[in-house]
């Protein structure tokens, strides 16, 4: 009888506790990124220029994820917007597609200290250049001690061995792999064949359309990064740009599949900015270059986007030069035009 009464008591006593318990955990759980839906690029007009009524605001970098949704939130209220997605310190406000997205964007930059705006620009993968024909890759030229170039048939490439020695063992490698004949991008540049080397490449950071991590040839050479199109953890490539590229820079070697270039030993983080037409936004690319750059393991980041042709700058005042200023690292933008041949989305 005494036992009942005690367990009654323990029970009236711990329960109000525990649910106290919880709701206090529930109080300090650390705040989610907004994510709601914005304005599908693949609706916009060929010509436009940014998305209408959304601008990107960038508040001084080392604010929290709970302090950037607290002055999003507050600041919207002030223009008239709404908050429709924030991470890290960039959110992305909408307001009425009527509004002058610029005269408000100069506003808010000119009166907030610390904070950045612009109109939430529209970025687009580059038109490959098309070529009549391929190259031929019947022969490569090859340059012999005298330094005269010999154009030799890839049929007697191909049975033509190398001696190393690795691990004390000598071995008999192959001059070229199994599955770049027709790498014609090899002799185009004049690269060596240096396929067989087994040192790990950095890790190449990939902002752009996701990347077909399932194909045969990017197996194991894939680490999935966050989708900040669709704003989940799926970086799919639906497109086919990102996909090309990783080929480019991690696809498998000698595996007698598709083609391979055969420039990293190493992998790629797939981190999707833009979507299926190619196109991608300000706050998309921002978000994708401040993850690459937050990524210890990453050195190199490879961001393939023309910009609008009326442009105020994603990598000017506050997107991305005050992460370079914070951590010190950057990246040197280079444009040149593309051939796109080599892998593509399944």
């Amino acid at each position: 009888m005494k036992t009942s009464l005690y367990r009654k008591a323990w029970l009236g006593v711990s329960f109000p506790l525990i649910l106290s318990l919880l709701m206090g955990l529930l109080a300090f759980t650390p705040p989610q990124q907004v994510n709601a839906a914005a304005t599908p690029l693949e609706d916009l007009p060929e010509d436009a220029l940014y998305v209408p009524g959304e601008l990107v605001v960038a508040f001084p970098p080392g604010t929290s994820v709970r302090s950037t949704r607290a002055q999003a939130t507050a600041l919207a209220g002030e223009v008239g917007a709404q908050v429709t997605r924030t991470y890290a310190h960039l959110a992305l406000l909408s307001i009425d597609p009527a509004a002058d997205v610029t005269a408000l964007t100069d506003q808010i930059s000119a009166q907030a200290v610390g904070v950045y705006a612009q109109p939430n620009y529209i970025y687009r993968i580059p038109k490959p250049v098309i070529s009549a024909s391929l190259p031929s890759t019947e022969a490569r030229k090859e340059f012999i001690a005298s330094g005269e170039a010999v154009e030799m048939p890839w049929q007697d490439l191909v049975t033509m061995k190398q001696l190393v020695r690795r691990g004390g063992r000598v071995q008999s490698i192959p001059i070229v792999p199994n599955d770049g004949e027709h790498a014609w991008g090899w002799d185009v540049i004049q690269a060596d064949f240096i396929w067989d080397e087994k040192a790990a490449s950095p890790l190449v950071c990939l902002p752009d359309t996701g990347v077909d991590y399932r194909h045969p040839d990017l197996l194991g050479k894939v680490i999935k990064g966050p989708d900040f199109y669709n704003m989940d953890n799926e970086p799919e490539d639906s497109h086919g740009h990102g996909t090309h590229l990783a080929g480019i820079i991690a696809a498998k070697m000698n595996n007698g599949a598709d083609t391979a270039v055969g420039t990293s030993n190493g992998k790629v983080l797939a981190v999707r900015v833009a979507g299926s037409n190619g196109w991608a936004n300000t706050f998309g690319i921002a978000a994708g270059l401040y993850y690459c750059s937050n990524n210890k393991s990453v050195r190199v980041i490879n961001l393939s986007m023309n910009p609008p042709s009326r442009w105020s700058g994603l990598f000017r005042p506050g997107l991305w030069h005050q992460r370079q200023r914070e951590t010190g690292r950057g990246c040197r933008r280079q444009r040149r035009p593309q051939r796109h041949y080599g892998l593509g989305a399944r």
